[in-house]
């Protein structure tokens, strides 16, 4: 089945549907003015700008999925319209054939002369081809982030719900839980930000909390450092324990059967969640920096193995919306592309001392 973006198929939820968006995006950040200072049980999901932005696109007539397609950069489909006018089907790909004048040469001044190379370089030097390739990968980054979202907010509402039944709504206070120097650090910048505005209620902390913290509590653990000088080494965390035995396992035992199982996907979705925040390329794989092979090779991760990842954890996270999102196929279309597939090509010919994953 092939569909565009998950703007374009949010009709087929339905007003169940619409709801289940809203109850998996349940951050605080994302509730409207009024509903902020009321207690979590009041929140009515018609009041939210998550259920209000699905009715919108619920009620507008999009193209159904089995009259169009997204076209592809690189597939040979053509995208309707008169020269110059653009829709909300174009590809970077269509609108760099519309660009007047030196339309690559416009495109290279703006991009840094190392970068843009490299994806010229998968077509023997040729320009065109070069610029099609970069532009993919910007929109494959695009495609990536939409499914992200549904990856990011899930994971801290899921391992701050669980947390909070077993250790209570301030399980982060150090109270009940010993965390290591690096997570007690972010912890507390995370209150101190929120206490200049005297709102540092758990969901505002949990909301201020990055990707990282939340990876973090599926390692080991680290050193834990206190004492006058908070430079004093008190000992190791014991993550596996305190928080993994007592308290994930069960919640997250669908997709991993272990806490190091955990750890390891939790941390190649954010060495692809950092890549295509920081724009960089995911045609080429993606490096997973301090792993090593059983051979002792570098390891690197296919773009299409890295979707798998991604859609493996959303769908344990998000189960009353995995039909909806599995419908929002956009990404392996643009991974599927004949040019997409000639950089992953390229790439293993070129990196023969690494191991692909």
């Amino acid at each position: 089945m092939r569909c565009c973006r998950s703007r374009d198929i949010c009709s087929s939820l339905g007003p169940a549907g619409v709801t289940g968006l809203w109850t998996a995006q349940r951050c605080t950040a994302h509730r409207d003015g009024t509903a902020r200072d009321g207690p979590a049980t009041t929140h009515r999901p018609e009041a939210s700008h998550y259920f209000l932005a699905a009715r919108l696109h619920a009620e507008r007539t999009w193209p159904r999925k089995d009259e169009r397609r997204r076209p592809v950069p690189g597939d040979g489909v053509q995208t309707p319209g008169k020269s110059g006018d653009f829709t909300h089907d174009d590809t970077f790909s269509d609108m760099l054939e519309q660009l007047p004048g030196d339309r690559h040469g416009s495109l290279k001044s703006t991009i840094a002369r190392k970068r843009y190379s490299q994806y010229a370089a998968v077509f023997g030097g040729d320009q065109s081809a070069g610029a099609k390739l970069y532009l993919l990968d910007v929109e494959i980054r695009g495609a990536l982030l939409e499914l992200l979202h549904f990856v990011e907010l899930p994971l801290r509402d899921t391992v701050h719900e669980t947390m909070t039944a077993t250790y209570g709504k301030h399980w982060y206070s150090g109270k009940t839980v010993t965390f290591d120097a690096r997570t007690a650090a972010a912890i507390t910048k995370a209150q101190r930000e929120l206490s200049r505005y005297q709102r540092d209620e758990p969901d505002r902390v949990v909301a201020q909390l990055n990707l990282g913290f939340w990876c973090g509590l599926f390692e080991p653990g680290g050193p834990i450092r206190g004492g006058a000088d908070s430079e004093k080494f008190l000992g190791m965390a014991d993550y596996e324990q305190a928080i993994w035995q007592a308290s994930l396992r069960d919640r997250f035992l669908g997709v991993a059967a272990t806490r190091e199982h955990a750890e390891m996907l939790l941390r190649r979705i954010r060495r692809l969640r950092n890549r295509v925040a920081h724009h960089e390329s995911i045609v080429f794989g993606i490096h997973q920096q301090g792993e090593k092979s059983a051979v002792g090779k570098q390891v690197r991760q296919e773009p299409l193995s890295a979707l798998n990842d991604v859609r493996r954890l959303m769908a344990h996270l998000c189960p009353h919306l995995h039909d909806w999102l599995t419908e929002c196929c956009h990404t392996e279309e643009l991974l599927d592309s004949d040019l997409a597939t000639a950089a992953i090509t390229y790439a293993k010919a070129k990196r023969l001392n690494t191991d692909w994953i």
